[in-house]
C-alpha cells in the first residue's frame, strides 16, 4: 500500500543506552520548582518565627528609664498568629505542589515590603510608627527602639526574600506546567 495519503509512522531509533535521540536532557524547567518551594517555606518559617519572638519581647522603650512598652495584647497575639500562620499553610501546599503556595508566599512578600519601611521608622521616629501590635505608648515621654525591633525588621526581610524566591518558584511551576501541556498537543 503505497498510496499518498497513507499515513506511515517514522520507525523509532532506540539507543543501546535506552534514550531516544528526540529526548530533550532535563532542565530546571522541566524538573518543575524543584527546591524552592522547600527554601521559600523554611524563609518564611524562619521570618514568622522572628517576628513571633521580636512581638513578644521588648520592640520599644523608655528613653529615661529604659522599662520596657508593652504592646495591646489582643493584637500581639493576632499579628503572631497570622505570622505564623502563613509559612504553615504555604507549606501544606508546598507539600501538594500547588502553585498558591507561591502566591501566598508572594502576597505576604509584598505587605512585608511595606512593613519594612515600617520598621525602620522604629529607629527614626518610634512615637510615630504607630505599631500597637509592637508597642502602645502611654507618654509623650522619649521613646528608643529595643532589641525586639532588630528582630521584627529581620523577621520581615526574611518574609520579603522568601516571597522573591516563591516568585520563581511561581514561575518555574508554570513554565513545567506549559512545557508539558505542549509536548501532550498532538501536531496537525
Amino acid at each position: 500500500m503505497d498510496s499518498p495519503t497513507e499515513l506511515r509512522a517514522a520507525p523509532e531509533v532506540i539507543e543501546p543506552t535506552g534514550k531516544r535521540p528526540t529526548d530533550r536532557p532535563a532542565g530546571r524547567g522541566d524538573a518543575g520548582p524543584g527546591l524552592l518551594p522547600y527554601v521559600a517555606v523554611a524563609l518564611a518559617t524562619v521570618g514568622a518565627l522572628a517576628v513571633a519572638a521580636g512581638t513578644l519581647g521588648s520592640v520599644a522603650r523608655s528613653a529615661s528609664d529604659g522599662t520596657r512598652i508593652p504592646a495591646v495584647g489582643t493584637a500581639a497575639v493576632v499579628a503572631v498568629v497570622l505570622a505564623l500562620s502563613v509559612p504553615v499553610v504555604a507549606g501544606i501546599l508546598a507539600v501538594r505542589r500547588s502553585p498558591a503556595g507561591a502566591a501566598l508566599l508572594v502576597g505576604a512578600g509584598l505587605v512585608s515590603a511595606g512593613l519594612c519601611v515600617m520598621d525602620v521608622q522604629l529607629w527614626t521616629g518610634p512615637i510615630d510608627a504607630n505599631r500597637l501590635e509592637l508597642f502602645r505608648p502611654v507618654t509623650a515621654g522619649g521613646i528608643e527602639a529595643g532589641p525586639g525591633a532588630a528582630l521584627v525588621l529581620a523577621g520581615h526581610v526574611c518574609a520579603v526574600v522568601a516571597g522573591i524566591i516563591a516568585l520563581n518558584w511561581g514561575w518555574a511551576a508554570s513554565s513545567s506546567r506549559s512545557r508539558s501541556s505542549r509536548r501532550s498537543v498532538p501536531a496537525s
